[in-house]
């Protein structure tokens, strides 16, 4: 059995026009919602193995701060810059990457690849991951390069909205 656990990134500041995307760091409303989903998560004993992250800023201080209320090791917390902006089929190249020794992969990445990852790969469709937005998979299989031969069921989907930590 595996668990992928797919996270987007909490809300960013466009404040400074200048910073390129890559560099846009998270806004005091993000900052909460990353404490709010880690503290949740902790609450219901989430335990990925790994924490894969994008590079970019806003995505990597999301990971940095769920995996700390996880109290995941600093070593778990990876980043992959192929996750930057990604669509489906690099966030599935890097899913299927994964070593088979790892049951629950966490990734922090962007829209719209999450969302196309959730619709293709699950049991179900939604229209939008939103920001801060969390979706795992399971899937009865025992490698991850497996994914391709299974549909997998979407086990849990948390919004900031539905949990009122907006």
């Amino acid at each position: 059995m595996k668990t992928l656990t797919l996270l987007r990134h909490a809300k960013s500041s466009w404040k400074d026009t200048s910073l390129k995307d890559f560099d846009r760091p998270l806004n005091k409303r993000g900052k909460k919602q990353s404490a709010a989903m880690g503290d949740l998560l902790a609450s219901l004993h989430w335990s990925p193995d790994i924490l894969v992250a994008s590079p970019a800023v806003r995505t990597y201080n999301t990971a940095r701060c769920v995996g700390a209320h996880l109290s995941l090791k600093t070593s778990a917390l990876t980043t992959d810059k192929t996750l930057y902006n990604a669509d489906w089929s690099q966030l599935f190249e890097c899913i299927c990457r994964t070593p088979d020794h790892i049951d629950h992969l966490m990734i922090c990445a962007h829209n719209p690849g999450l969302t196309d990852v959730i619709n293709r790969l699950s049991d179900s469709h939604i229209t939008n991951l939103p920001t801060c937005g969390l979706a795992a998979i399971r899937f009865s299989v025992k490698s991850w390069s497996g994914l391709d031969q299974v549909q997998g069921t979407l086990s849990l989907l948390l919004t900031p909205k539905g949990l009122n930590f907006r």
